[in-house]
């Protein structure tokens, strides 16, 4: 098709001025093809003006366009992509913060790791566990306590297992294979009875 071709060289040259065009296309096709070709174009064109339409995409586009604008906005190299995702994160529907979770760990995105752990606390299970997954890709040491914070929080059951495995993987990447357990048991010195007791066996299983 030779819109698509059209997109796909705009996107490579990376010219601010086509956005118009790439809007223009975007807003007046039907051709599904057309329209996710025109999405990873905006990303790649990386205005900040887009990032809310690639949000907003996330979040009501039909799935190939939901794909795409996931697609955009990994590799969006705008300054504020990860500051306008974060601020989606406070009052997103459940569904499109787990997206948007998964985008910002699919970008390495570190400075978002008190979002995360605060996302441990959400009243959605499904919000909970994208963030324990993600904070088991991006997570450190000093991020122990508050990952054994959302172990404790998470669902008996598969959603509870989901996070204690997340946590161990993060103390596993504690360089000396004799200390993994260190971070984890200084997190546990501030808890309760009942909690300790509820965390020893991902104790066990950290060595």
């Amino acid at each position: 098709d030779g819109q698509i071709g059209l997109l796909i060289a705009l996107a490579d040259r990376g010219d601010p001025a086509a956005r118009d065009e790439v809007l223009a296309i975007l807003n007046s096709t039907r051709d599904e093809g057309v329209k996710t070709a025109a999405i990873a174009a905006i990303g790649a064109l990386a205005n900040p003006a887009d990032v809310q339409l690639l949000i907003k995409l996330v979040a009501t586009g039909a799935p190939a366009e939901k794909a795409a604008a996931r697609a955009s906005l990994t590799t969006c190299s705008n300054d504020e992509a990860v500051k306008s995702i974060r601020a989606e994160l406070i009052h997103a529907p459940a569904p499109v913060r787990v997206a948007l979770i998964e985008i910002l760990v699919m970008r390495r995105a570190l400075e978002v790791l008190p979002d995360l752990l605060q996302a441990t606390a959400d009243d959605d299970g499904t919000v909970r566990s994208a963030a324990m997954s993600g904070l088991g890709q991006l997570a450190g040491a000093e991020e122990i306590p508050g990952m054994v914070q959302g172990v404790l929080r998470a669902t008996p059951g598969s959603e509870r297992q989901a996070a204690e495995r997340s946590l161990l993987v993060v103390c596993n990447r504690v360089m000396n294979t004799d200390e993994q357990a260190e971070p984890l048991l200084d997190a546990m010195t501030s808890l309760s009875d009942v909690d300790q007791q509820a965390i020893l066996p991902t104790l066990g299983r950290a060595g």
